[in-house]
């Protein structure tokens, strides 16, 4: 039996790999009109009527009894980890590479008179040891992002007083549009790797995370914003929007709910 380091540098392995495999090939992104891994603010921007999901409940239970909370979101985007529940939140960080994501989240922030945001622009990995330690981190659908995933698991632990909630697609982002890939190009994508794998890190470094399953909506989108953003990834034209509404409308977009991990510290 290999021992608890040798599992988990073979877990992160094996779901680099597997990410690799998700690379789109280069003749493919030569015909896209936009690069397919860009992406549109619009699209993330949180709900803020639309309900709690487990993640932000979590994130509730989490800080409750805290007072004056920081909570540091990992990845932040627009803000839909924290900013539905922004009124119950004292401090929050957000920290992302995009200045354009920075900016947005912090316009939808400015109607939360009473939360204090702070925003660090840059890739969480690189400038972690710069940034302090919170009460709560959070850090939504980032984890695909990030070849060593491991090393992303133990930085958000270590900065997190009380715990992270870390939420992610049951299979990588662009599982979903799998049907559209052999429907507009003949091309099969990976099946791997999954939140499978993020678990069962966890559990190789010890950690015993409580799980659930949300297939309710992750943010409003419009619906034009939606298949444009598909169009995108799939390194298509505006002039093939018609195609691909007709292909979502048949069934071809594969489910891919959402999984929260609630890891204590």
């Amino acid at each position: 039996m290999m021992a608890g380091s040798d599992t988990l540098g073979f877990i992160g392995r094996r779901w680099s790999s597997q990410l690799a495999g998700w690379e789109i090939p280069a003749e493919i992104v030569a015909q896209a009109p936009i690069s397919p891994w860009t992406f549109d603010p619009k699209m993330f921007l949180p709900d803020l009527g639309g309900g709690y999901s487990p993640s932000h409940l979590a994130l509730l239970d989490l800080v409750a009894g805290i007072e004056r909370p920081l909570v540091m979101d990992v990845g932040a985007g627009a803000g839909n980890a924290v900013l539905p529940v922004g009124d119950r939140i004292d401090q929050l960080l957000a920290v992302d590479q995009s200045a354009e994501m920075l900016e947005t989240l912090a316009g939808v922030a400015g109607g939360f008179p009473n939360l204090r945001l702070d925003t660090r622009l840059g890739n969480f990995m690189e400038i972690a040891s710069e940034l302090p330690v919170a009460d709560v981190v959070t850090c939504h659908h980032m984890v695909y992002n990030v070849a060593d995933m491991p090393a992303l698991l133990q930085l958000l632990i270590d900065h997190a007083r009380v715990g992270v909630v870390l939420e992610l697609t049951l299979h990588h982002p662009h599982y979903s549009l799998g049907l559209l890939w052999e429907r507009f190009w003949g091309l099969q994508r990976p099946a791997g790797p999954s939140a499978a794998d993020v678990i069962e890190a966890l559990y190789a470094m010890g950690q015993r995370p409580t799980v659930s399953i949300y297939e309710g909506p992750r943010r409003t989108v419009d619906p034009e914003v939606k298949v444009g953003s598909f169009l995108q990834r799939l390194c298509l034209g505006a002039e093939r929007s018609g195609e691909v509404v007709e292909a979502i409308d048949g069934g071809l977009e594969l489910a891919n709910p959402s999984v929260t991990l609630v890891i204590r510290a």
